[in-house]
């Protein structure tokens, strides 16, 4: 499956994000945010290499996902253009919708969080280390609470 066919069957599903390799869908999601793919690093790492993946949204916070799981295109319907360098940086295609400057919060009144979290950095493992703590962090918070 090419780069063009992979984002064509993205945009005409309902999910956030998808995986695609060798021509075949391997994974769909409907969470928002990076949880897809710093869920998917967690546990089947090696599944991302060599992968398209297409999102709604491409901040810097996935592209260094992307590039740490050893992505080889990135789709974002939504594309920040620190993501866009840092994924050409990293040798990866890139293709989007929409070229922004950066990626907005929810609520449109401030940097995405995410964005936040990992704006002192340029490394994808350094960002991995920091996005699966937070998750893992979350997850427990919402273990203890029930």
């Amino acid at each position: 499956m090419n780069f063009e066919t992979a984002i064509s069957l993205f945009e005409a599903s309902e999910n956030t994000c998808m995986i695609f390799k060798d021509g075949e869908t391997l994974r769909t999601f409907e969470d928002r945010g990076i949880k897809p793919l710093v869920i998917t690093l967690m546990n089947e790492p090696e599944i991302l290499e060599g992968t398209t993946i297409t999102d709604r949204i491409i901040g810097r916070a996935a592209a260094l996902l992307c590039v740490e799981g050893k992505a080889q295109k990135v789709y974002g319907h939504i594309m920040s253009e620190g993501a866009k360098k840092v994924l050409e940086d990293a040798g990866i295609e890139t293709a989007f919708e929409t070229l922004v400057p950066i990626i907005r919060n929810r609520d449109n009144t401030d940097t995405c969080p995410m964005e936040k979290k990992v704006a002192h950095t340029e490394d994808s493992h350094e960002a991995y280390t920091i996005f699966s703590t937070f998750l893992r962090e979350k997850m427990a918070e919402a273990e203890a609470q029930k």
